[in-house]
């Protein structure tokens, strides 16, 4: 079954899509009878069936474990049962409960993200201001995608905020898409008047000059900035990818070494694929946002080698 992911979910909904792996049903027979019943009774505390079958037992070694956390979590955010969250903040309170998403959910949720980056629009969660009951959001300008209203996908899955208790949990949110709209860089002072296309005039080069090749242009490769990387990725992201690699570095078995090209203070014999892979395994609590976030993230702080997939090139 394919995933709306702009519409706002129910618990079952999301312990179904982003905690429990499908892998988990192959083996169970009559599962489409079977299964909607076994949740059910979970969802309300009862996993007598649950027990009781051996094709079953998989499931069961994963799903009790995946609701106590959950549940412990939502009793500290004071998030009732009841209550109803874009997929984004879902992912995030299972992943603030230690509870590990599904790989597949966490792929097709960032294909979704690409496609409307193809498709040229942008995504936006916006929160319902009690007093007037419309969906509001900051209005303010992003890199890439020029002024905007709302939070992005980073925002609500990374951001911070100490002096609003239990954010972004306590707000209704409503999931919109827009075209981005990229004012340009420089503004164009003067109109261009058309002009007629030149014709074409075709030089003779001397015999020994016919077949050499013209030279490119070599380009500086440059490491953008903290502030840009900054505003594409988040800043509590960065700041806390930034410790996590120092924690790496210190380990006796690290995946990085000191002083990487174009000056960035790491570099790692992993490509970057790999690299990603390591960093979540080990720091999954504080790196708390999608793979394609944290490879954009990363080239900011350690070069890997080229020529390899998912490398630098």
């Amino acid at each position: 079954m394919i995933a709306n992911w702009e519409k706002n979910w129910s618990f079952s909904t999301a312990v179904k899509r982003w905690a429990i792996d499908p892998a988990l049903f192959v083996s169970v027979d009559n599962a489409e009878s079977c299964l909607p019943q076994v949740f059910d009774d979970a969802f309300a505390g009862r996993f007598g069936r649950l027990h009781e079958r051996e094709d079953l037992k998989p499931l069961a070694a994963v799903l009790p474990n995946v609701l106590e956390s959950l549940r412990q979590k939502m009793n500290a955010l004071e998030l009732a049962k009841d209550a109803k969250l874009p997929p984004v903040l879902w992912l995030r309170l299972m992943r603030e409960a230690g509870v590990k998403p599904v790989d597949t959910t966490v792929r097709e949720f960032e294909w979704w993200q690409e496609q409307m980056r193809v498709n040229g629009l942008t995504i936006l969660y916006r929160r319902r201001e009690r007093a007037t009951k419309n969906y509001v959001g900051p209005s303010r300008k992003r890199d890439g995608l020029g002024k905007v209203i709302g939070f992005t996908v980073e925002e609500l899955l990374n951001e911070q905020r100490a002096a609003t208790r239990n954010w972004p949990y306590h707000y209704r949110w409503k999931c919109v898409t827009e075209s981005a709209k990229v004012s340009p860089k420089l503004p164009l002072l003067f109109e261009k008047t058309p002009t007629k296309p030149k014709k074409s005039v075709t030089v003779e080069l001397p015999n020994e000059s016919r077949n050499v090749a013209p030279l490119r242009k070599r380009t500086k490769r440059t490491k953008r900035s903290r502030q840009s990387i900054e505003r594409t990725c988040g800043k509590p992201l960065i700041d806390v990818l930034e410790k996590c690699l120092e924690t790496e570095h210190a380990r006796k078995s690290s995946v990085l070494e000191l002083k990487g090209r174009n000056r960035r203070p790491y570099k790692s014999q992993l490509s970057l694929d790999k690299l990603v892979d390591a960093l979540k395994q080990r720091y999954l609590k504080h790196l708390t946002c999608t793979d394609s976030t944290l490879k954009r993230a990363l080239p900011y702080f350690v070069a890997c080698p080229r020529g390899r997939p998912g490398g630098m090139n």
